[in-house]
């Protein structure tokens, strides 16, 4: 029994993905292949087991090579090929010089700057991977993409692996593959019907946070993932969310590789329950058990949409839930459309919003707005209108749930709040004084 069995046995796979029965033979025979496949469908066992089947492990030269859109997902894809039984090589820091071993993980800018440096030597490679095809032939990495294909011999099959399958990504394939076999599991525009689905309307920006408090305020498995724009709207929302009874942690892509990773683990390990994050986490990064996922700000498309939702309902059924605004309207209908492929029950008047008039839109807010107040709120809002004082209870109180490092606020991602000085007081104390001198 080879090396490779007895890992796949220790991993735990019992019988092969439908994805994984098509590529392995693909691989195997030295093909060029096309695999859209939904998100928790194997995917990289696919490739894995298939460069298990083609590198030769006595060869002491770089045989294989995945490029993966982030450094997360590359390290998490090196960890399943080592489970696997390859020995996965590490490009040197300035792609100076390249570790020991048969395949390559790693991200297009890396492995093109070390390709360019002379740090790495891809003539023997006789199998490319590009892990999310269609992230890694848009504008930001195609070009890098193409400086790693074009490192490698003619005659290396390649191999496209993606969740969702565009016919732009399809025509950009297809300069570069050679009478490739094409392999749909599933729907290749939807997400996977594991997930239950949710378009929530807000009516306005506003109602966002009170929405995402009740949420986590319920009865919540933990870990769940918060999906935010950008940036700016992650650390807004973290710092907007502090109130919350439950460890909540933040990541976006101005940290360093040693801060995300060390987000990443301790989401795993439980001491983070709740994580904001922008699209970093939406592609392929697989952490186990997501019972919740909360797209707080609209996706920009289906494909990310599809991406977003993928992150659960991979080893059991998920919930995502996506809040929207009026001011969303015209980005709706692909969003609505995706869901809908997917087996989500969508109104009808969701693909309309955009064009419905003052009149028609307020008739809808009026039944489908969320209030503005959570459990507990309506009580304490009636007394401070009646005048009634409420004795004050720890209870009724909240910390931060993750103070912000004084690591963090050296590097300016959350500022310290500023305290509102009382009107009338320091002022008055300085005209006394200058009337007693």
């Amino acid at each position: 029994m080879g090396p490779t069995v007895e890992a796949v046995q220790a991993m735990g796979w019992e019988r092969p993905s439908p994805v994984q029965m098509a590529a392995v033979p693909i691989m195997n025979a030295r093909r060029d292949g096309l695999f859209a496949s939904a998100t928790g469908s194997g995917k990289t066992g696919s490739f894995g087991l298939g460069i298990a089947c083609v590198v030769d492990a006595s060869v002491p030269h770089l045989q294989a090579v995945v490029l993966a859109p982030t450094r997360e997902l590359s390290a998490q894809t090196s960890d399943v090929l080592s489970s696997l039984g390859l020995k996965v090589a590490h490009l040197k820091k300035r792609g100076t010089g390249c570790t020991k071993g048969n395949v390559l993980v790693t991200t297009p800018l890396t492995v093109a700057n070390a390709i360019t440096a002379g740090g790495v030597d891809l003539s023997h490679v006789v199998c490319v991977v590009l892990d999310e095809a269609d992230r890694l032939l848009d504008d930001q990495f195609a070009q890098q993409t193409d400086v790693v294909l074009g490192g490698c011999p003619a005659q290396a099959c390649r191999l496209l692996f993606s969740a969702t399958l565009r016919d732009d990504v399809v025509m950009a394939a297809e300069t570069f593959l050679r009478d490739p076999i094409s392999v749909v599991v599933g729907n290749p525009h939807g997400s996977t019907r594991a997930v239950r689905q949710e378009l929530s309307y807000v009516g306005e920006e506003r109602h966002k946070i009170y929405t995402l408090k009740k949420l986590l305020a319920g009865a919540i498995a933990p870990p769940v993932l918060v999906f935010c724009s950008t940036q700016a709207r992650v650390l807004a929302v973290y710092k907007a969310m502090a109130d919350v009874a439950v460890p909540i942690g933040f990541l976006h892509g101005s940290r360093t590789p040693q801060q995300r990773q060390k987000t990443i683990d301790e989401l795993r390990r439980g001491e983070i329950w709740v994580l904001l994050t922008t699209n970093l986490l939406a592609r392929g990064i697989d952490i186990p058990g997501v019972s919740l996922v909360v797209n707080f700000d609209l996706p920009p498309s289906g494909i990310e949409y599809t991406h977003t939702v993928g992150r659960t309902g991979r080893q059991k059924e998920g919930r995502a839930v996506t809040l929207f605004t009026d001011e969303d309207g015209p980005l709706l209908r692909p969003i609505a459309t995706a869901a809908r492929l997917a087996g989500s029950d969508v109104p009808a008047w969701m693909f309309n919003i955009s064009t419905m008039g003052r009149r028609k839109r307020k008739e809808v807010s009026q039944h489908h707005r969320v209030r503005d107040t959570l459990p507990g709120e309506d009580a304490l809002m009636a007394s401070r209108k009646a005048g009634t004082k409420r004795p004050f209870h720890a209870s009724h109180s909240h910390s931060v749930i993750m103070p912000i490092s004084n690591e963090a606020l050296a590097e300016g991602e959350v500022p310290p709040a500023k305290r509102k000085a009382k009107k009338g007081k320091g002022k008055g104390k300085k005209k006394k004084a200058k009337k007693a001198e």
